[in-house]
């Protein structure tokens, strides 16, 4: 805790949470607890105004030898972020890891093909046809029956974590510009009437599409990258 005045790291950490429970998102309070939860007990103990920039520098060297240069990058961040508050006279010189992640593999209509002749007739059809419309895996697992009127599919809700990492269904989508209706083909209005929306969370859907994906041999993308897909790839080659 803090005492005489002085602040370990770990205190000041769940502080700058605490301080901003009101407007973050409950994942991202998920996010930055799990965050915390990574750090060496060596630098969760120090006390503030004893950090140095190379205390810093060995921490995201240890988390470097075991993350990717992304999450590298973002778990930096957190730890800049919380010390910009409680040390503002220490101007931090952390050198990251330079390394490119892996480009992400985007499916081919042909991959998409296959995969959904493996999984047709399940819950896990409709969600990746669902994503190649662009819908979000926490959209998705959020619709229920009266969201589908006719060909007519309304996306107002997710399913997310809360700040204790409990899945709940927040009644609103992830941005203002995200409350959308689109159209659905009739294929995706037979499934939604026969096998029904996805009921699982997120994370189960993410499992099930790995393994799907390993059965019918096809590289694996996840749910997100079907968005890029529906982003740069025209549609009419699914098979209705």
């Amino acid at each position: 805790g803090s005492d005489n005045g002085k602040m370990r790291f770990e205190y000041a950490c769940r502080e700058y949470i605490a301080d901003r429970d009101n407007t973050l998102a409950p994942d991202s309070v998920l996010e930055y607890n799990n965050k915390i939860k990574k750090m060496s007990q060596r630098l969760l103990n120090m006390y503030i105004d004893d950090i140095s920039n190379k205390d810093i520098q060995k921490e995201v060297n240890r988390f470097a030898a075991t993350h990717a240069p992304s999450t590298t990058k973002n778990y930096y961040g957190f730890i800049r972020s919380v010390l910009g508050v409680y040390r503002e006279d220490l101007r931090l010189k952390v050198t990251l890891t330079m390394e490119a992640d892996k480009p992400p593999y985007i499916p081919h209509t042909e991959d998409i093909n296959t995969l959904l002749k493996h999984i047709e007739g399940t819950q896990l059809e409709l969600c990746v046809r669902l994503g190649t419309l662009g819908l979000r895996r926490a959209e998705m697992c959020a619709l229920i029956p009266s969201d589908l009127e006719g060909n007519y599919l309304t996306i107002s809700k997710n399913k997310v974590r809360n700040k204790n990492g409990k899945w709940i269904i927040k009644p609103t989508p992830k941005t203002a510009k995200s409350y959308r209706t689109i159209y659905v083909s009739d294929r995706i209005v037979e499934l939604a009437n026969t096998v029904g929306f996805y009921q699982f969370t997120p994370d189960f859907l993410y499992r099930q599409l790995i393994a799907a994906e390993k059965a019918c041999g096809v590289p694996h993308f996840s749910i997100h990258k079907l968005r890029h897909y529906f982003a740069s790839t025209a549609l009419d080659s699914l098979p209705e």
